[in-house]
C-alpha cells in the first residue's frame, strides 16, 4: 500500500546565502545583547556562569551517597508482561493471547510470525520487523528514510 500510491518528493538542497544570512543575523543578535547589557551586567553574568559551574563540579560527600538506602529486590513489584506469539497461541478463550490472535492466520499476514508484548499501561509502543530479502540491494539503502519519513 505504502510502496505502490503515488507520493510527493520534497527535496531540500543548501543555500550558500542562507547560510551566510543565518550567520549574520545571529552575530548581530550577540552584538546588540552585548550592547543592551553593558561591560558591568557581562561581568556580572560571567561570574554568576563561573559559580554556577565550580558548585556544579563539586564531589557529592561520600557520607551523603551512602546515606541512599538501596531496596530489597525482592520487595520490587513487577509489571505482569503477557507474550503473544502467532504461532504458538494460548487455547484458554479468556486469555490475551486468545483476543488478540482471533480471527488472524499468518497467511494473510505480510509477515510470518506476530509478537504482542501487553503490559498494561496508558502508552502504546509499536516495533515492525519487515523481511526485506525481496528488497533490491539499491532499495535498501533508502529503507531507514523512508521509514523516518513516513512514521515521524
Amino acid at each position: 500500500y505504502y510502496i505502490d500510491t503515488p507520493y510527493v518528493c520534497v527535496q531540500g538542497h543548501p543555500s550558500v546565502n542562507a547560510g551566510k544570512r543565518l550567520r549574520e543575523e545571529e552575530e548581530e543578535r550577540i552584538r546588540l545583547q552585548v550592547q543592551e547589557l553593558g561591560p558591568q551586567a557581562l561581568k556580572d553574568l560571567e561570574t554568576k556562569l563561573d559559580l554556577a559551574v565550580q558548585a556544579n563540579d563539586v564531589e557529592a560527600p561520600a557520607d551523603l551517597i551512602a546515606s541512599f538506602k538501596i531496596p530489597d529486590a525482592s520487595k520490587i513489584h513487577t509489571i505482569k508482561v503477557v507474550s503473544v506469539d502467532t504461532h504458538h497461541t494460548d487455547t484458554e478463550p479468556e486469555s490475551v493471547a486468545a483476543h488478540v490472535t482471533q480471527g488472524i492466520s499468518t497467511a494473510s499476514l505480510p509477515y510470518s510470525t506476530m509478537e504482542i508484548e501487553h503490559v498494561p499501561s496508558k502508552f502504546v509502543d509499536m516495533r515492525v520487523f519487515l523481511d526485506t530479502q525481496h528488497l533490491a540491494p539499491a532499495d535498501r539503502m533508502w529503507l531507514e528514510l523512508y521509514l523516518d519519513v513516513m512514521f515521524e
